[in-house]
């Protein structure tokens, strides 16, 4: 997303040589927000829209990373997770287990690659299009990437919901931060 709004950003992202301080200095702890915003409004998002999923965005992603890192609310969760194909049976070692919070990443991922593809597909197609996707030429397969977009959109619109709270039970884990989930894109 910021590579698309930013020329600048996306110079010094490529041209960087210690990722980790990149990240500190332009990404992490909230410093990627305005770009996203930007982009989220270049491809015609409101502002209501643009609030909702940032404010999505930051609630899940704190919500998940306190399942990995010790949190006040999930400081026993994040040493042992629950197990998704054993409920009930906890898991001590290395990363890398299907814990029970597996549905609700893949949950935002989806989420996130939906109004990803919703966005750069709206860009591709108006006629002051960025500078970084200006030069692009649609091929026969920007049919595929639609129609995969469109089958995400309608799975996430259908099931989105039901699976959040199927989450949020099998943890009996509050979720009301994160209840505002929007479930279209623009």
């Amino acid at each position: 997303m910021s590579l698309v709004v930013d020329p600048d950003f996306s110079d010094r992202y490529f041209d960087s040589s210690d990722h980790s301080i990149f990240w500190k200095t332009s990404i992490g702890y909230g410093k990627i927000y305005p770009r996203v915003e930007a982009f989220l409004r270049l491809a015609g998002g409101t502002d209501e829209m643009i609030a909702e999923r940032i404010a999505h965005h930051k609630a899940t992603k704190d919500a998940l990373s306190g399942h990995v890192h010790a949190a006040n609310f999930s400081a026993m969760r994040s040493l042992a997770p629950p197990l998704l194909s054993h409920p009930g049976a906890f898991h001590i070692g290395e990363l890398g287990t299907a814990s029970a919070h597996l549905p609700r990443l893949c949950l935002l991922i989806a989420d996130e690659t939906q109004v990803f593809s919703a966005c750069c597909l709206s860009l591709l197609i108006r006629p002051d299009a960025p500078e970084a996707l200006k030069h692009h030429k649609p091929k026969a397969e920007l049919g595929d990437v639609v129609a995969s977009a469109h089958v995400l959109q309608t799975l996430l619109t259908e099931y989105g919901d039901q699976l959040e709270a199927h989450y949020a039970t099998f943890l009996d884990y509050d979720t009301s931060a994160a209840d505002a989930a929007p479930t279209s894109a623009t």
